[in-house]
C-alpha cells in the first residue's frame, strides 16, 4: 500500500511532487516539535504548590512569590540564553574586526650588475 502510494507520487508531475514534499515536511516538523515538547515536559521537573509541600506553599502569600520561586519560564530562559550567545558572538566578531594584521615585506638589497663575472665567448653555430 505504501509502496504503491510512493510509486504514484514518483510517476506524477513535478508540481504534485513538490506538493507532497511540502506536506511531508510539515508533518515531519510537527512530529519533531511534538516529540521535543514532550521531552521537555518529561525532562524539566515542574514545581507546583502540591510538589513543594503544603506547609511551604502556605507561606507563599502571592502568586508573584510563587512564580519567583519557580524561576523564569521556558521562553524567558531561551531568550536570555540566545541574548548571551549573541553578545558573545558580537564581542568575538568585534575583537576580530578591531585587530589589525600587518605584513612586512623586506627586500634584501641585491646588486644585479654584471661586474666580476667570467666572460663567456660566443659560439657560432653552423
Amino acid at each position: 500500500m505504501i509502496g504503491k502510494f510512493i510509486s504514484k507520487i514518483q510517476n506524477s508531475d513535478d508540481n504534485t511532487k513538490k506538493l507532497w514534499v511540502a506536506v511531508f515536511s510539515v508533518i515531519t516538523m510537527v512530529v519533531v516539535i511534538a516529540l521535543w515538547s514532550a521531552y521537555l515536559n518529561w525532562s524539566i521537573v515542574r514545581v507546583d504548590d502540591a510538589g513543594m509541600g503544603s506547609e511551604f506553599a502556605a507561606g507563599l502569600e502571592t502568586q508573584k512569590q510563587k512564580e519567583t520561586l519557580r524561576g523564569p519560564g521556558f521562553f524567558a530562559t531561551f531568550f536570555t540564553g540566545a541574548k548571551n550567545i549573541f553578545e558573545e558572538v558580537k564581542n568575538e566578531v568585534a575583537n576580530k574586526i578591531a585587530t589589525t594584521n600587518t605584513i612586512v615585506i623586506e627586500n634584501q638589497e641585491r646588486n644585479f650588475t654584471l661586474e666580476n663575472l667570467e666572460k663567456i665567448s660566443p659560439t657560432k653555430l653552423p
